[in-house]
C-alpha cells in the first residue's frame, strides 16, 4: 500500500508523505516561489529538481499573499552562511524530507552531529539571513533553530509558514514548531490548516503541518487536531480533492504524524 507518493517503508525513515511540490513555470530567477497550480513529484524526482538548480542572488516578485523580496545574504554581510550551514555537503538535500535518516549509521550520526552543532553556534544573524534567502537556506535555518529549540524564532518562523511563500521551506518551519512543543505552536499550526485546507488547489505543507499538529497534541494533552481530522472535515475534503489520493486521508494523517516523530526522533533523547 501506497500513501500519496511515499511508501510504508519510506514512511517509516521519516520521508515526508503526500504531496512534494515544484512551482509550475519556475525559472531560475524565480525557483522556489509556489502558487496554486503546483505540481506533485516523486521523492527521488525532487532531489533530482532541488540538485539541479543553482542557489540564486537577489530576488523580488508578488507572491499569491503578498510582494516578497529574497535577498542574498552578501547583501547583509553574511556572505558565507550558504557554504557554511546549507551548502556544504549538501545538507540541504539531506534534511529535504527527512532523507538523512537513509544514511548509514555512521554517516547519519555524523550528521546529526554536524546539525545539532551548528544550530548552537549559528547567530542570530547568520540565522536571519538564511530566513531571508531562498528555499534552501529557509529549510536550513528552520532545523537549526528547531534542533536546538531556539524558540526565540517562533513568531518568524510562523509568519513564513504562514506566508507560505516558497515550497519545501514549509517542511523545515512544521519541524521547528514540532519541536518548540508549546500551545503558541500548535495554535500556529492550526492557523495555517485553517488557512490552506479549504485551498483544495494549494497542495503546500498542509501534510507536515498536520502531523507537526498532531504530535503537539499527544505532547501537551490537547485535542487541536480534532476538528481538522473528523469525518468529512476540512482535512478528508483536502486529501479527497485529488483522484489518486482519495480515500486515504486517515493513513495520511498517520503516516505524517510518524514522519514528523521520525525526523524528531535524533533529538527526543
Amino acid at each position: 500500500m501506497t500513501v500519496g507518493m511515499i511508501s510504508p517503508a519510506g514512511l517509516a525513515g521519516g520521508q515526508l508523505p503526500g504531496p512534494a511540490r515544484l512551482a509550475s513555470g519556475d525559472s531560475p530567477g524565480h525557483e522556489g516561489h509556489r502558487g496554486p497550480g503546483d505540481q506533485r513529484l516523486g521523492f527521488s524526482e525532487l532531489r533530482t529538481v532541488a540538485r539541479g538548480t543553482p542557489l540564486v542572488g537577489v530576488v523580488s516578485w508578488v507572491g499569491h499573499d503578498a510582494a516578497m523580496s529574497v535577498q542574498h545574504p552578501q547583501e547583509v554581510g553574511q556572505g558565507h552562511v550558504v557554504v557554511r550551514y546549507v551548502a556544504g555537503e549538501q545538507r540541504y538535500l539531506e534534511l529535504l524530507g527527512g532523507s538523512f535518516l537513509h544514511l548509514g549509521e555512521e554517516a547519519r550520526a555524523a550528521f546529526v552531529d554536524s546539525l545539532q552543532a551548528d544550530s548552537l553556534q549559528a547567530s542570530d544573524q547568520e540565522i536571519r539571513a538564511l530566513l531571508g534567502y531562498e528555499w534552501r537556506a529557509r529549510l536550513t535555518a528552520a532545523w537549526l533553530v528547531g534542533v536546538a529549540r531556539r524558540v526565540e524564532w517562533r513568531e518568524r518562523i510562523g509568519r513564513l509558514l504562514l506566508a507560505s511563500e516558497l515550497t519545501y521551506a514549509g517542511q523545515g518551519y512544521c519541524f521547528a514548531l514540532a519541536r518548540f512543543g508549546s500551545q503558541d505552536d500548535a495554535e500556529i499550526l492550526a492557523s495555517y490548516l485553517d488557512r490552506y485546507l479549504p485551498q483544495l488547489e494549494c497542495r503546500y505543507d498542509q501534510g507536515p503541518a498536520l502531523g507537526a499538529l498532531i504530535r503537539l497534541d499527544s505532547q501537551l494533552g490537547t485535542s487541536h487536531a480534532e476538528r481538522f481530522v473528523s469525518p468529512d472535515g476540512l482535512w478528508e475534503r483536502w486529501v479527497d480533492a485529488l483522484p489518486h489520493t482519495r480515500g486515504t486521508a486517515t493513513a495520511w494523517a498517520d503516516s505524517s504524524r510518524e514522519a514528523i516523530d521520525a525526523w524528531c526522533g535524533p533529538w527526543d533523547a
